[in-house]
């Protein structure tokens, strides 16, 4: 099937190089359907998540002696709210411009616009909700705290290049409709320092997870739990 033609000319490209955006019209269609359909999916994991927060505040100061241990409740409960949050920033950053409904406003906003701020908590909270998977795993009292301070650390310095750098906008291509796009920063569009950083970033995370979850089951295997 051809491609309409200015989705073709302008696809992987800044909006702001086509005057033609600020005269666009948000049309409610099957994406809007689609992206309105995956956020009513999330609200169940929001309110079993605060459920979860609201018990373990009722009852952190009651012991029975068989209780989940706290911390790797707390791991669990972090990295819960983590991946909630940096998923609420995703559908403001790149799911809800999916639908074409931000397109006029994006293709007027300013370099300096707030949008670059939602971009880097955007991606500090990925990269930190990625790191509390691993702390997750790890499951110690003094790993907790050395694990929390480094990943909120490591997550500012990731995420602060978006700041320093303007906003922009980059209309998506095909299967995306005219005007679809997604927001970001000229470091998230240009920089392939961010895309090798990336790229690492998770291969590091993913190593982090398997070694410490085979280390947990040689160590349940040794207590002769498996």
């Amino acid at each position: 099937m051809p491609l309409p033609p200015d989705l073709a000319r302008n696809a992987y490209r800044p909006i702001s190089q086509f005057p033609e955006y600020q005269s666009f019209s948000y049309h409610f269609d099957y994406v809007s359907i689609y992206i309105l359909f995956l956020f009513i999916c999330l609200l169940p994991t929001i309110y079993s998540t605060s459920k979860m927060l609201i018990f373990y505040k009722n009852k952190q100061n009651v012991s029975t002696g068989r209780e989940i241990h706290p911390y790797v409740f707390k791991s669990f409960l972090a990295m819960q709210f983590m991946n909630i949050i940096c998923t609420i920033l995703d559908f403001l950053v790149y799911r809800i411009p999916f639908t074409s409904a931000v397109t006029f406003y994006a293709s007027t906003m300013k370099p300096d616009s707030f949008i670059r701020y939602f971009v880097a908590a955007l991606y500090g909270f990925e990269y930190i909700s990625q790191l509390y998977t691993v702390m997750f795993c790890l499951i110690s009292r003094y790993l907790y705290v050395f694990w929390s301070i480094s990943s909120i650390l490591t997550s500012i310095v990731g995420c602060s290049p978006h700041i320093m750098t303007n906003a922009m906008a980059m209309q998506l291509d095909y299967p995306f409709q005219y005007g679809s796009i997604i927001l970001t920063t000229m470091v998230g569009y240009a920089s392939h320092a961010q895309v090798v950083g990336g790229y690492t970033f998770a291969i590091f995370v993913t190593a982090c997870i398997v070694l410490t979850t085979l280390a947990m089951l040689l160590k349940m295997k040794g207590l002769k739990l498996m």
